[in-house]
């Protein structure tokens, strides 16, 4: 009788075996998570078995229990997952494979499109406007001198008179009072010294000097007397060019430029401290600032209010002074809400509102400003980050999700180019 229990129960063990080791099938898809991988090579450690995915991701392999099953693509970690007696389906999510690299240092590039020029050239003195396009004065090929208007003084009667008592080391010939006159920009140990220089003004070569420019007309002046930066203007320019940009052909002081699209616009080490700031602060800022008391410091603003009424960045200095440093947040807001027209539909003012509000953890009021932003810049990377960072400040979780999702398929679709640096789709 116990042999033949032992017989049996034998027979069941190595049936059972025999089933746990005979081949089946293994399907699924591989993805990274939110798109499938293709030519994904997938195989049998220590066997000579494998295939690839198709274009869906979707793979069939067949394997024995005890298998350990590879996944592995160019790029990414490979995944093993070891075949049990259950396994049926398996659907890999494959994650990019990072090596960590030693520290090397990356420095931006210091090239920049005629449009970024164009831009930078209210705030940058070494930017000139030549008949050929911007140049900048401290990334051009060659050294470059250049004036701006509140350097050249109005006791100079010409353009002349500008050249011989502002810039050293050139010899001008001829006075204001005759028709014309001649600059040599290139000193006389030059091959070309006998050449003078021509004048570019506001993009017109002129040969003879301009006489006839008001000089309280000259927003800015410089000289272009080596060969890197005169190349473009042919044999003509080989004496050197006077570049002069007037006044009203200059881009304009008016046009608001949002800095935060400007290529390189990065932190250098050469930001200004507290104090620096301070020191450049507009007399009425000067003037709140060193106000004893409250009171004073409404005197102050109901001084210059009338003076500044059409300017939006004296309303922010003015809420923020009387928020931050008199904690009378009504005051302040009255400011803002009788003002608020100056800001209209301009993005780049409304957005200088809102984070006014964010650092002063004012995160409601922050949003709503985020909303108008985000109206009038629906194309803007940037617009749904402060949306969904506005609505995650105000305990709004599903909004903020709702908006990097929203993103997230503008992406997918082809509908936006991502335009900021760490803010993709989750």
């Amino acid at each position: 009788m116990k042999r033949q229990l032992t017989s049996t129960l034998l027979c069941i063990f190595l049936t059972v075996l025999c089933h746990s080791q005979e081949q089946r099938t293994v399907k699924g898809k591989v993805s990274d998570g939110k798109r499938p991988i293709e030519n994904v090579n997938v195989s049998v450690a220590g066997k000579e078995v494998g295939t690839t995915t198709a274009a869906d991701g979707s793979y069939e392999i067949s394997v024995k229990t005890g298998d350990m099953l590879q996944f592995s693509y160019t790029g990414m970690k490979t995944v093993r997952i070891l075949v049990e007696d259950v396994t049926r389906i398996l659907n890999p999510i494959m994650v990019p494979d990072i090596a960590e690299l030693d520290e090397v240092v990356v420095e931006a590039s210091k090239r920049r499109s005629q449009k970024d020029l164009e831009e930078d050239y209210n705030i940058n003195k070494n930017i000139v406007k030549t008949a050929f396009g911007f140049l900048d004065g401290e990334t051009a090929a060659g050294k470059i001198r250049v004036m701006e208007a509140d350097e050249i003084g109005q006791v100079n009667l010409c353009v002349l008179d500008v050249l011989r008592n502002r810039f050293p080391g050139v010899f001008v010939v001829g006075q204001c009072t005759d028709i014309s006159g001649a600059v040599y920009v290139r000193g006389g140990g030059s091959i070309n010294y006998a050449s003078p220089a021509i004048f570019d003004v506001d993009g017109q070569i002129f040969t003879d000097a301009p006489v006839w420019i008001n000089v309280g007309n000259i927003r800015r002046i410089a000289l272009l007397n080596n060969l890197a930066t005169t190349t473009m203007y042919g044999s003509i320019a080989r004496g050197g060019v006077v570049v002069i940009n007037t006044v009203g052909a200059s881009p304009s002081k008016n046009k608001i430029v949002d800095r935060a699209r400007l290529r390189n616009n990065f932190a250098d080490g050469r930001e200004l401290t507290e104090e620096q700031l301070a020191a450049n602060y507009p007399i009425y800022l000067r003037q709140l600032e060193a106000a004893p008391s409250f009171e004073s410091a409404k005197a102050v603003y109901e001084e210059y209010a009338p003076r500044y009424k059409g300017s939006p960045y004296f309303f922010l200095d003015a809420y923020r002074h009387f928020y931050e440093k008199w904690d009378e947040a009504a005051y302040a807001d009255g400011i803002i809400e009788e003002n608020f027209g100056l800001f209209g539909n301009n993005a780049v003012l409304l957005k200088a509102l809102a984070y006014h509000y964010e650092a002063q953890g004012r995160f409601a009021r922050a949003n709503e400003i985020f909303k108008e932003v985000f109206i009038l810049r629906p194309n803007y990377a940037q617009s749904y980050m402060d949306m969904a960072n506005g609505y995650r400040n105000v305990g709004k979780a599903k909004e903020a999700a709702a908006i990097y999702a929203r993103y997230d398929y503008l992406l997918e679709e082809g509908f936006m180019q991502p335009d900021t640096v760490g803010f993709g789709p989750i």
